[in-house]
């Protein structure tokens, strides 16, 4: 799949009694993981809907590769099962009457038990094969739908915010694995999220939607931090306590189940918070800590 250019307008109830517009216009790189990031109610779920073709713009465009999708000028539209997209929703609708293989299976986009096998293992459920979803743990449950949507071979993964209801330990162990999934396929993928850590660990392209508007596009570290950063280590982490002296701040952050300490100078201490999400930089001998 080829870049994914979107320029499109929709209007609709906000839920809240107003009207709300969706107009946006940017480019979805291939092969790469682009996360849209923005509070609740600022259009992302819906703009997922619009690229999976479940629901239809009222103006501007959506091409993938040069070839319209939809076009409100001459009024085309592809089907959404004609576009080659998976789409992961916070509801994983999972078959409860199937296994965990054969979940897998039934989603397949051809009879390929290597690929099945391959996808299993990569997502820890091979000896879990004959477990149907209610014997299986949330991050299993999450995992098996990811497999799932996989099977298919999709030119483009969307994920609707797919883990914000597990825990932080969870959630940062299928960070990896669909990154190492992405990395192994190849594919697309496009995910929504409100929670700015989690954007900034999978975003390789980031994305702000703000009030249906996009405000902010590019790497990362420049969407969230403001800066270019050269570093070979960059580590998303929480602070949880802080103590100081006349020069530094001694702070102490958990990343998942690990917590470890990092000095900084003061100034740059009071932009900090107990409670606050970070990103720790190491550069050379020395480490930095910013404020996401």
């Amino acid at each position: 799949m080829k870049n994914l250019e979107i320029n499109i307008q929709k209007r609709f109830d906000s839920g809240r009694g107003e009207p709300f517009t969706l107009d946006v216009g940017f480019s979805i790189p291939e092969g790469r993981i682009t996360v849209i990031f923005g509070p609740s109610g600022s259009g992302k779920s819906t703009l997922l809907r619009l690229i999976a073709g479940l629901e239809k713009g009222e103006g501007g465009y959506i091409r993938s590769a040069g070839i319209s999708w939809f076009d409100a000028a001459n009024s085309s539209f592809t089907p959404p099962q004609q576009r080659g997209v998976a789409m992961l929703f916070q509801n994983l609708s999972l078959f409860p009457h199937m296994t965990v293989r054969d979940n897998i299976e039934y989603a397949a986009a051809e009879n390929d038990p290597g690929r099945i096998d391959e996808l299993m293992t990569m997502t820890e459920l091979l000896d879990l094969e004959g477990r149907y979803p209610h014997e299986l743990s949330g991050g299993q449950c999450q995992r098996l739908a990811i497999a799932r949507a996989l099977a298919q071979k999709p030119g483009l993964l969307l994920l609707d915010e797919p883990f914000s209801a597990l825990d932080s330990a969870v959630k940062k162990r299928l960070y990896d694995e669909l990154i190492s999934l992405q990395k192994k396929f190849g594919f697309t993928a496009v995910m929504v999220s409100h929670d700015m850590a989690e954007a900034y660990r999978l975003a390789e392209h980031a994305i702000i939607l703000k009030e249906g508007r996009v405000t902010k596009e590019g790497p990362p570290e420049e969407v969230f931090l403001g800066k270019s950063l050269s570093t070979r280590i960059q580590i998303p982490a929480r602070v949880i306590s802080m103590e100081s002296d006349e020069i530094h701040t001694l702070l102490t952050v958990e990343e998942g189940r690990r917590t470890f300490r990092v000095f900084v100078d003061n100034d740059e201490a009071e932009k900090i918070s107990i409670g606050d999400e970070v990103v720790v930089a190491a550069k050379a001998s020395e480490a930095l800590v910013f404020k996401v």
